[in-house]
């Protein structure tokens, strides 16, 4: 836990000493924006098929929306909601088991963004919020953290076709132990800037 507290320490301090570069030298060609709405997901399909008999599918679910308000011409914050859904089959030589996992995400988001030329722009953030996680018999709701690294390309003045790398931690405590839990992701998504 001591690790994530120090690497999300890290990633806030260099995201608010990126805030203060003078806007001209990382400024938007479109200096106009000041929200954006965006919508991303992820969509995996694992099928492993030992040599022994019997198949264990993997699929995992995430959607995430989110709004975002330009303080600058560099810094974006607002709130992120997101859900994921972990779905496990089993088949070994008699009936599927399919057990379900799902976790729900409600964040404050701050990213430091960062033009390449008018139509591509980087960007670096942290996250930060509730997660609650649902095992079907049991859920606990716990702290979230998270870090995101993500690309958008503009296909318009105000449509971008955006490609995230997300991390995201939290702590959850089932049968009286604690559980940590991290996730990493990579989304494809669009955003709408205006």
């Amino acid at each position: 836990m001591r690790r994530i507290f120090i690497g999300l320490g890290s990633c806030i301090l260099i995201v608010m000493l990126v805030s203060f570069v003078p806007v001209s030298a990382t400024a938007q060609t479109h200096s106009v924006r000041r929200y954006k709405v965006d919508m991303k997901c992820d969509l995996d399909r694992m099928n492993l098929d030992p040599e022994s008999p019997g198949s264990l599918d993997l699929n995992t679910y995430l959607v995430v929306f989110g709004f975002g308000y330009f303080i600058n011409n560099v810094l974006e914050v607002g709130p992120e909601v997101s859900y994921m859904k972990y779905e496990e089959i089993v088949s070994i030589g008699g009936p599927e088991i399919t057990n379900e996992i799902s976790k729900s995400f409600l964040t404050i988001k701050g990213n430091a963004h960062f033009s390449i030329n008018n139509r591509m722009n980087l960007y670096a953030g942290v996250r930060m919020g509730l997660s609650i996680l649902d095992l079907g018999d049991t859920d606990d709701t716990a702290p979230a953290y998270g870090a995101q690294l993500g690309f958008d390309y503009f296909i318009t003045q105000n449509v971008s076709i955006n490609i995230e790398q997300r991390f995201t931690w939290a702590s959850y405590e089932f049968y009286d132990e604690d559980t940590e839990l991290g996730d990493a992701n990579l989304t494809i998504g669009f955003g709408i800037f205006f």
